[in-house]
């Protein structure tokens, strides 16, 4: 799937963990063990978690045992769909084995219902609270974007729906990869994002990419299609057509399935341009996010990091932390919430101190980069990753697809290869429309109709959509199998 250029070559970059979440009164990892157990009502359930729970601090020296999460049980839990032995280590009963697994699978749907009854909290939420954290926090940051290009793009391990209800405020325009289908409602579509562009200049745009999902998602298991549903959901719906979207702790992280892997693909583009990376109260426990966060350091040594955690001062953390061995000299750390209640003045400095370094760096290379782009005009040109532009009126413009660069008479071995930090910093330009957006194909012998969107084709499930784009059957081209199978295959529309 292309890439919003516009997303990925923003400057800033958040991302967040459930200490984000704190001053709205959710519970990190460490208290949600306190909270599930109070929420656990089976007294079979309810002995196998303290079993767990007393075997994982058993192996741990005293002053560790205070760390033990939920993120570890549930790790133990998670075994249990696979190994009978560790079952029997935990449950004291006569009973089989396979009534052993029951309990313990049991257990395991409890806490994940446990987790989702928490986060699906909003209405008591005070709208008031959300914007005095994140309000004053993505307007400092604006003050250090050109005024043409206020884009922020928001990364978040949470599901709770905090950051969405800020598109209820003027002043912020929410992406969340959700499009409207005339049929579902708000069905997953990641070329969502590609609709904010610089034309939105009087707001703040935030492309929010929930990393392990959220409240509301929901898998249809007929389609496969992930739909966003804020209603209260018939029991019925969720056994006969629904089940909950979301990566629970633990849980292996399903990164080459939609939505994550449009998630994870966009934090890994973001951090190949950006120049900071501010991270609030996240726990750096997502062993694929912490691969892409080193090897974004690692190939990009003008990015710095900026952390919010009071958690440094667990041992887990700062464990999970130092394994990355990132250069110091790149990183700031804070030992506190970013909270207005917690010296939120003095939090917003250091970002500000931060956001100059980056401005003044930019400002070093520029004028460098204005004598690059101008011995560049005309010419093809590419970085590490898969784009292709062309610089005109000293800005880069990407080709969507191969089909379009083709199409217009380029020629591959005419692409000049430039090194990622000088392709980061010429501005973007208006992205060439791809030849093939929009056409309608039909395969052989089949009934059914599909559009081209950026080269991927998407089952046209209804006209009526397509009669409200003003499209009709005539402009239907058929094409055999194999010119079909060129297209790879997106979500349906």
């Amino acid at each position: 799937m292309p890439y919003s250029h516009y997303i990925t070559n923003s400057r800033f970059v958040l991302l967040t963990g459930a200490g984000a979440s704190v001053p709205f009164g959710f519970k990190t990892l460490d208290q949600l063990l306190d909270l599930v157990t109070n929420e656990i009502k089976s007294a079979k359930e309810k002995d196998l978690l303290n079993r767990i729970v007393v075997s994982l601090k058993s192996n741990l020296k005293d002053q560790d045992r205070d760390s033990v999460n939920l993120e570890h049980v549930l790790e133990v839990i998670e075994q249990f769909r696979f190994a009978d032995r560790v079952v029997s280590e935990f449950i004291n009963s006569n009973s089989d084995t396979k009534a052993k697994i029951k309990v313990g699978l049991r257990l395991r749907e409890s806490i994940f219902k446990a987790l989702l009854s928490h986060f699906d909290r909003i209405s008591e939420i005070d709208e008031t609270a959300i914007l005095e954290l994140y309000q004053p926090l993505f307007a400092r940051i604006s003050l250090y974007l050109p005024k043409n290009s206020k884009l922020i793009p928001v990364f978040t391990t949470n599901y709770d729906r905090t950051i969405e209800y800020l598109h209820d405020d003027r002043r912020f325009l929410v992406k969340d990869g959700f499009r409207r289908d005339i049929r579902d409602g708000l069905v997953w579509n990641p070329l969502e994002f590609n609709e904010l562009t610089d034309s939105l200049e009087s707001l703040i745009q935030l492309p929010l990419f929930k990393l392990h999902g959220s409240v509301g998602w929901y898998r249809d298991l007929k389609s496969n299609q992930i739909e966003l549903i804020t209603r209260k959901l018939a029991p019925t719906e969720l056994e006969q057509r629904l089940v909950n979207a979301v990566l629970y702790p633990a849980q292996t992280k399903s990164v080459t399935e939609e939505p994550y892997l449009t998630c994870y693909d966009y934090f890994e583009e973001c951090l190949r341009n950006a120049r900071l990376l501010v991270v609030i109260g996240h726990s750096f426990g997502d062993s694929y996010l912490n691969h892409i966060i080193k090897k974004s350091f690692t190939a990009n040594s003008d990015l710095r990091l900026l952390i919010f955690n009071p958690g440094f001062a667990k041992s887990s953390i700062r464990s999970r932390f130092s394994a990355l061995r990132l250069p110091d000299d790149q990183i700031t750390k804070s030992y506190h919430y970013f909270s207005p209640k917690e010296d939120g003045e003095k939090l917003l400095e250091m970002l500000e101190q931060e956001l100059k370094k980056v401005v003044k760096s930019l400002q070093t290379q520029g004028t460098t980069i204005l004598r690059l782009q101008e011995s560049l005009e005309g010419v093809l040109v590419r970085g590490s990753g898969r784009a292709f532009y062309k610089i005109e009126d000293n800005k880069k413009r990407a080709f969507p697809d191969l089909e379009t660069f083709y199409a217009l008479g380029n020629r591959s071995e005419d692409v000049r290869r430039l090194p990622d930090e000088q392709i980061q910093v010429i501005p973007n330009g208006e992205d060439y429309e791809s030849v093939y957006r929009g056409r309608l194909i039909r395969q052989e012998g089949t009934a059914s109709v599909w559009i081209i969107l950026n080269i991927e084709r998407h089952h046209v499930r209804s006209w009526d959509i397509l009669h409200e784009w003003g499209r009709d059957d005539t402009e239907v081209d058929v094409v055999e199998k194999k010119d079909m199978e060129k297209y790879p295959k997106g979500n349906p529309i």
